[in-house]
């Protein structure tokens, strides 16, 4: 039997193909790739902007130019942390959800050009499995 690459090198490229198809779907929408990021993870949980910054794996100074661009544009509003005093959470508003949303299925369109050798449904199993991934690795850290 011949010898199997190892994970990272069989999804390096993968990743990188995904990466440079999300930050593309991500322009079209005026938006960066973190900045798309930062919606489609806030819109479910209210984050802090440490806690948002560490869910997304981001430098936490960084963020902080990203959410003042996105505060900018209307799409996501800090508000005080209840938990907190001396933190925000960040709220993304209808504009950002509506904008995570279409954003969303432009990603997801280049995804499937992207696998396009695949079946919906091996598209699908693929997703399902790298999901179960991603959260099993989470647990672990």
């Amino acid at each position: 039997m011949p010898e199997q690459p190892d994970l990272l090198a069989t999804l390096a490229p993968l990743a990188g193909a995904l990466r440079d198809a999300e930050d593309a779907a991500a322009a079209e929408a005026g938006l960066t790739m973190w900045q798309y990021a930062i919606l489609i993870t806030a819109r479910s949980t209210r984050y802090n902007q440490l806690e948002l910054a560490t869910a997304l794996r981001y430098n936490k100074n960084r963020i902080v130019g990203d959410l003042d661009r996105l505060v900018e544009l209307g799409l996501v509003a800090r508000e005080p942390d209840p938990r907190d005093r001396r933190a925000n959470v960040i709220v993304v508003t209808d504009d950002g959800a509506a904008l995570a949303v279409s954003t969303q299925r432009r990603v997801r369109a280049a995804e499937d050009a992207l696998l396009a050798d695949l079946t919906a449904a091996q598209r699908n199993q693929l997703r399902t499995l790298l999901i179960a991934a991603a959260a099993s690795a989470q647990g672990a850290r």
